[in-house]
């Protein structure tokens, strides 16, 4: 290992909350190495930042009182250092985002939980909040690990009001669960220009409505204006005969299409 790099530095956070460092390692092969849980942690000043010294948990740091505090990890020989201050602010706003209206049936989405403090500064505390639905089973809200605040809608038409609270404060956003439909599709090279006897290979996005685009070529229905010209299969176009044609993907009531130029073999 060459060396070892500790963030975030220069921190500012109020009193009271609680956050993780990380520990990245550069290796001789210049490779990066995330040692955040493999670390040994400490706090110059056990008062103002508690340290998680070890473990799963380690870098896990706790604001307890004012003032500053150095933060050191070491880790295989290497150690760096960074600083943080704990001020004297309150918390005055917890907001959920994104604020959002509907989500799809059967597809995560990653809510965040942000604290307010009465200097203005923020913090995403999205791990450290308290997480829960109104209904679980119609939209799944995970809370106190890694899944925090990811939300996933069980039926279509179902609907639930997801809820963070955090040191004494709490939001809400309601939400209901629509079925993930394709809003459009494009094929991909739109302007196709092959050989007699040849192909070429095509990508079919279709893109949903909650944002997500997927290729689809092997699955979506294909057509040809001239299968004597070309020949749409899977996510292939076969160069039959010379001429034009226009192809047409369509997957979910949407279709999106191509042109295609088929040249004699040199």
């Amino acid at each position: 290992m060459i060396s070892l790099e500790v963030t975030p530095d220069n921190l500012a956070v109020p009193i009271g909350t609680k956050g993780r460092y990380t520990a990245i390692a550069t290796m001789y092969n210049t490779s990066l190495v995330d040692v955040t849980d493999k670390a040994t942690w400490s706090s110059s000043n056990p008062d103002v930042i508690h340290m998680v010294t070890t473990g799963a948990d380690g870098g896990t740091a706790t604001a307890t009182g004012v003032g500053s505090s150095t933060i050191t990890a070491e880790y295989d020989g290497a150690v760096d250092s960074v600083t943080t201050q704990v001020n004297a602010v309150s918390l005055v706003k917890l907001a959920i985002t994104p604020r959002i209206e509907w989500i799809t049936s059967q597809v995560a989405v990653q809510f965040f939980a942000t604290a307010t403090f009465s200097d203005g500064s923020e913090l995403d505390v999205t791990r450290d909040a308290s997480w829960v639905s109104s209904n679980p089973r119609e939209v799944e809200i995970g809370t106190g690990d890694e899944r925090a605040g990811i939300a996933v809608g069980q039926y279509e038409a179902g609907s639930a009001t997801i809820s963070a609270t955090y040191k004494g404060l709490s939001d809400q956003l309601s939400l209901s669960v629509a079925a993930r439909e394709a809003v459009s599709i494009e094929i991909l090279p739109e302007n196709i220009v092959i050989e007699v006897g040849s192909y070429q290979f095509v990508e079919v996005w279709v893109h949903f409505n909650d944002g997500s685009s997927e290729n689809y070529a092997d699955y979506v229905d294909w057509n040809s204006s001239d299968y004597d010209i070309a020949h749409p299969i899977k996510h292939e176009v076969d160069g039959i005969g010379a001429g034009t044609a226009v192809i047409t993907a369509t997957f979910d009531g949407q279709s999106g299409t191509a042109n295609v130029e088929v040249v004699p073999a040199s």
